[in-house]
């Protein structure tokens, strides 16, 4: 059952995951949404509902500027993982706005 409430981009970011269980897991996205992202970590599997961090790098103002949200894992397997974004910052959530909308007032400089 489709459960996205979101409008996903298709965007490749490198992204940091950290898991409890498993330690640090390095993917790049595959799509991203200001609720979730999918990312693809190859054969790694990580357990559906658990609590990760993530970080991951944009393009801000010409320079590039580290974001981090805690995400919860939705699924887990074939394209990737699915994460769903849990008390994200504000800062974060303008950003990916920004990116997935930048006909609504986004600044000139929208490069992931």
């Amino acid at each position: 059952m489709e459960h996205r409430c979101s409008v996903r981009i298709p965007l490749a970011l490198d992204v940091a995951i950290v898991c409890r269980t498993l330690g640090l897991v390095r993917g790049r996205t595959h799509n991203v949404s200001v609720g979730g992202m999918l990312v693809d970590i190859g054969r790694i599997q990580l357990p559906v509902n658990s609590l990760v961090d993530t970080s991951l790098m944009l393009r801000e103002e010409g320079e590039d500027r580290p974001y981090h949200s805690p995400a919860v894992v939705i699924h887990s397997g074939e394209p990737g993982v699915g994460l769903m974004f849990s008390d994200m910052a504000p800062e974060l959530f303008d950003r990916l706005h920004q990116l997935i909308f930048p006909s609504l007032g986004a600044t000139a400089d929208t490069d992931p």
